[in-house]
C-alpha cells in the first residue's frame, strides 16, 4: 500500500482520492442499509387466507369475552382457572395474529361475530352450574374442535409460509385446550349430573 508521503508525483493526493472514494462507498452502503434490512413485499392474501385470519381473530375474541364472563360467573376453581388460561393464551395468539395481519396490510375484525356474541349473551343469565356446563361445552369443546379443524386446513393449504408456521404453532395450544375442555366437561357432567 502506498502512503501519501511515499508517492513520487502527488504526495497526499492519491491518499485523498482513495479516502474520498472509500468514504463515498461507505456512505452509499449505509444509505442503502435500511432497504437491505426490509423484508420484500409479500404477495396479496388469497380469499381463503383472509377468511382464516378473520375467523381466527373472531374466535380468539369470543374466547376472551367468554372467559372474562366465566371468571366472574363460574363457581368452581377448575372452571375459573380454565377461563383464565383461555383468556391469557388467546390474548397471546391474538397479538401474534394481529402482527401477521398488519404485515400483510389486512385489517382484522375487532369483535366476535354475531352468532358468537349471541351465544355469550345467552349464557350470561344462566345459573352458575348451568353456565359452567354451557361455557365448557360450547366455548371449550365445540369452539376448540372447530378451531383445530380451521387451523389444520389452513396449515395444509396456504402458500404463505408465515401463516403456515403460525397455524402449526397455534395448533399445539388449540389441541391442548381441546383436551383440557373435554376433561373439564366430563368432570362437570359427573359433578353436576349432566
Amino acid at each position: 500500500m502506498t502512503r501519501c508521503s511515499d508517492h513520487p508525483e502527488h504526495p497526499g493526493r492519491l491518499w485523498t482520492r482513495r479516502s474520498l472514494g472509500l468514504a463515498a462507498a461507505c456512505l452509499a452502503m449505509l444509505a442503502a442499509a435500511p432497504a437491505w434490512s426490509q423484508k420484500p413485499l409479500t404477495r396479496a392474501l388469497t380469499p381463503q387466507e383472509s377468511h382464516f385470519l378473520d375467523t381466527a381473530a373472531r374466535n380468539g375474541l369470543a374466547e376472551i369475552a367468554a372467559a372474562r364472563l366465566a371468571q366472574g360467573k363460574a363457581r368452581t376453581t377448575e372452571v375459573r382457572a380454565f377461563a383464565q388460561q383461555m383468556a391469557d393464551d388467546h390474548a397471546v395468539v391474538n397479538r401474534e395474529l394481529a402482527s401477521l395481519a398488519t404485515a400483510r396490510s389486512h385489517a382484522l375484525p375487532r369483535t366476535p361475530d354475531a352468532a358468537q356474541q349471541a351465544q355469550i349473551e345467552r349464557m350470561a343469565p344462566l345459573a352458575p352450574e348451568a353456565f359452567e356446563r354451557q361455557y365448557v361445552e360450547v366455548l371449550g369443546v365445540q369452539a376448540h374442535r372447530a378451531s383445530v379443524a380451521l387451523f389444520e386446513q389452513v396449515e395444509r393449504s396456504t402458500q404463505d409460509r408465515d401463516i403456515q408456521e403460525f397455524a402449526a404453532r397455534t395448533l399445539l395450544n388449540l389441541r391442548r385446550h381441546l383436551e383440557l375442555s373435554q376433561s373439564l366437561h366430563q368432570a362437570l357432567s359427573g359433578k353436576h349430573g349432566g
